[in-house]
């Protein structure tokens, strides 16, 4: 069965809270440029929104990535000097749409336009509270069930009907997730090969029924 990535272990003596990691980042005094997560599922709003005030941006996969892991040896140039996040999607998607598991999924989150998007699905949340549900309809990162992570561009498009509000949402959710790639399937340890309908490079657990959630 091919192999995941992630770090920390199985069990709470070995695993980190994000908050805990923002405490220790915040510790240092040191603001960072970005923070890059080679492992599964960090290109999430929640996980950007907690580090918002330690990084410009952060770089991740909302999807599990392959054990390979970030293919460095074609990525690292475009990570030193002047970053350039576009070309490092493109290397990403490049690398993994030859490789013998074509499976990849990468976004690139500018932590400095968070709070705006924030504040309009705070907005999209109290007018339509109602129809934050999960659905089946609605694109899942996870091979989980319930599902866990659920693509926020396509969650938000199921839940607001408004289509003026909908459009600032999706506006704010272009500039806090300027860069991203996808094959077009991402693998699941659990259920193997799962289609990508909508992609808009970063997860949200706030429907999700999942009890981690």
């Amino acid at each position: 069965k091919p192999i995941t990535r992630w770090f920390g272990g199985l069990v709470p003596a070995f695993q980190i809270e994000i908050h805990t990691l923002a405490e220790a980042i915040a510790s240092t005094g040191i603001h960072m440029d970005y923070i890059l997560f080679d492992d599964c599922y960090m290109s999430s709003v929640e996980v950007a929104y907690e580090l918002r005030q330690f990084t410009d941006y952060i770089i991740a996969c909302p999807s599990e990535i392959m054990a390979y892991g970030f293919p460095y040896y074609q990525c690292a140039r475009y990570l030193v000097g002047n970053v350039n996040y576009q070309k490092l999607c493109e290397a990403f998607l490049d690398f993994y749409s030859d490789y013998y598991l074509p499976y990849g999924t990468v976004a690139v989150t500018d932590c400095r336009q968070l709070q705006a998007l924030a504040d309009v699905v705070r907005t999209i949340n109290i007018n339509y509270r109602d129809a934050a549900k999960p659905s089946k309809s609605i694109q899942s990162m996870d091979g989980f069930e319930p599902p866990l992570f659920y693509d926020m561009g396509d969650t938000f498009d199921h839940i607001c009907p408004d289509s003026a509000l909908l459009a600032r949402f999706h506006e704010q959710l272009s500039l806090a997730v300027p860069y991203k790639a996808c094959t077009d399937s991402y693998y699941s340890t659990y259920m193997g090969r799962m289609d990508i309908r909508s992609f808009s490079g970063i997860t949200t657990s706030e429907i999700s029924a999942n009890p981690d959630a």
